[in-house]
């Protein structure tokens, strides 16, 4: 994908959002051992569509927003970011995230 809207700008990296041509990408972090291994989901995999079907929900999933992180000099896909219980009276929310990309693991 060459081209990624713009959520969130920073000198390095900024927020898009998913879309499917980026499921396959996801079903590589996501068939990695020592990556779901981190993820607490140890040994399972997940498929192409497994992960169309996701980009699917959480394009839907107003209350609980998802955030591809995009390093900006590559315009890669490097992260997938995700807030769950956000409270907006009190400021809060959960997060997870995976750094799917090895290579980019402690930049």
């Amino acid at each position: 994908m060459s081209f990624r809207p713009e959520i969130v700008a920073g000198d390095r990296v900024y927020l898009s959002h998913f879309d499917k041509p980026d499921a396959p990408l996801l079903a590589r972090w996501l068939s990695d051992l020592e990556t779901t291994t981190h993820l607490g989901a140890i040994g399972q995999v997940f498929g192409v569509e497994d992960d169309e079907e996701w980009i699917d929900r959480i394009r839907r999933d107003r209350f609980n927003p998802n955030f591809a992180i995009v390093l900006r000099v590559s315009v890669q896909l490097i992260v997938s970011l995700g807030l769950k219980s956000v409270n907006p009276k009190r400021g809060t929310a959960e997060c997870g995230m995976c750094i799917g990309e090895k290579t980019t693991r402690g930049m």
